[in-house]
This record gives structure tokens, sequence and C-alpha cells, in this order.
């Protein structure tokens, strides 16, 4: 199933994009709806996909909790599951003490739109909208959030 998903990724999509506009809307794993807006709330966004089976994303999660918890006022971080099966997004959220919104994004109607092809993927965008900075880890988008003012040298 998994490799079927990222498969069913890699074709849906493509390797050319035109920009991404702002807002995009996802439902939470609370069942609320939650609008994504850097320019509209004029504050920078991490935004991280996942899943629950994926090994290296349980991995990096401490290192997304510490970074929501000391940086969290400057900018926003949601994260987007692909999971299909919600329970074990859930459990993987709770397990992990997520304290940062989650999106259901099973059928990428987000991450087609990013071209994320693997997991974890996450993605900087500027206050402006633009994005700034593309990784498989925090620590690959440590200098465009040092040129933002975000974290320190």
């Amino acid at each position: 199933m998994r490799l079927i998903l990222l498969t069913l990724m890699v074709l849906t999509c493509g390797s050319t994009l035109s920009a991404v506009e702002f807002p995009l809307s996802g439902t939470t794993l609370a069942g609320t709806k939650l609008e994504i807006d850097p320019v509209k709330r004029g504050r920078p966004l991490v935004l991280v996909f996942w899943a629950s089976w994926c090994g290296v994303c349980v991995r990096e999660m401490p290192a997304l909790r510490r970074f929501h918890r000391e940086v969290g006022e400057r900018l926003d971080l949601v994260s987007c599951t692909i999971d299909t099966e919600v329970d074990a997004a859930r459990a993987s959220a709770a397990r992990n003490q997520l304290g940062y919104p989650v999106i259901l994004d099973g059928d990428l109607a987000i991450g087609g739109k990013f071209a994320v092809d693997a997991t974890p993927t996450m993605i900087l965008f500027a206050a402006d909208g633009k994005e700034l900075a593309r990784g498989r880890s925090l620590g690959q988008l440590t200098e465009a959030l040092t040129r933002l003012g975000i974290t320190k040298p």
C-alpha cells in the first residue's frame, strides 16, 4: 500500500509546477477546517509532509516538537499526513505529542500542489508566500530560517 501511494504521488505531481496560490485548506485530525495562508497571517510557514509508517518522519518528530516550542510564536508550523488510515495518523500524532496542527492529506490535495514525492518533506515559505527552502529534515532549512531571523546561526 505504501509503495502504491508513493508511486501515485510521483505520477500525479509532475516535474514542473506553477506557483501555488494561498490560501489552501484542509481538514485536521480533530475534524476542523484549517486555512493555510502565510500571506494573510503575515508569518513564515513551515509545512511538513509525513506518514505514520515513515520511520524517518517519526524520528524527526521530536526535533519538530522542540522547534515548534522554541519558535512557534514567530512562524506557523503545519503538518500534513499522507496517511490514508486516519486512525494510524491520529495514533502517531498522539504518541509523538504533536502540538501543532495536523491536516489529513491522504488524497494529496495539498501535497500534490507542492510536488511532494517522498516523506518527510519540509517546505519553508516566507510571509509573502514564496518558497524559500525545501528538505527532508529541519537541518536542511536552517540556513533559510537563520536568514529570516527565526533561528540563530
